[in-house]
């Protein structure tokens, strides 16, 4: 089950509460140790690195979730159902332009927030896209999907993450208290 969100929408936050919930464990659709699972910490997270290719996952019985913020059409996803967060593309668009510049600072590179807003609204190339490109091209996908608004899983975590499994049909095996 896809994790999709354009970048800074929540998706760690929902890997969480996956983990802290119902003892999920989460992986990524990258090639990579996951970096924020590992600044934040792997076991808080519920992060697993991946061991098997996407191929193999889709393959497996057990349901693996897997995070990826790449639109649907940009790699290879199958019609494996989906999760996809969404948050006010304002909102995630201030916070990835933070983030970013963030990172240039501490390459000791200059940062205009205001340049970075507005190259993230135009991008076109990245694998995540534009906010808009992003959701439109999740939201367009014919295969199962449940969609989380970020603003209410924030309010009302337990529910939207018990709401989305159930529109998946996800029978967790077990509730962490």
């Amino acid at each position: 089950i896809w994790l999709a969100s354009y970048p800074r929408s929540g998706n760690t936050f929902l890997r969480i509460l996956l983990n802290r919930l119902y003892g999920f464990t989460t992986t990524t659709g990258y090639d990579d140790n996951d970096p924020v699972a590992q600044q934040l910490g792997p076991e808080i997270v519920g992060y697993k690195p991946r061991t098997q290719t996407l191929q193999e996952l889709v393959d497996s019985p057990e349901i693996t979730f897997v995070k990826t913020h790449r639109q649907p059409h940009r790699v290879e996803y199958g019609d494996q159902p989906a999760i996809y967060i969404v948050r006010d593309g304002r909102d995630a668009i201030v916070s990835f332009a933070h983030l970013r510049a963030h990172s240039l600072l501490e390459q000791g590179k200059p940062a205009d927030i205001q340049q970075l807003m507005q190259e993230l609204v135009l991008e076109e190339t990245l694998g995540t896209g534009n906010w808009g490109l992003n959701v439109l091209h999740w939201l367009k996908r014919s295969s199962p999907k449940a969609l989380i608004r970020f603003e209410k899983l924030i309010r009302e975590p337990e529910l939207e993450v018990a709401r989305v499994l159930s529109e998946l049909n996800v029978k967790p095996q077990k509730q962490v208290n």
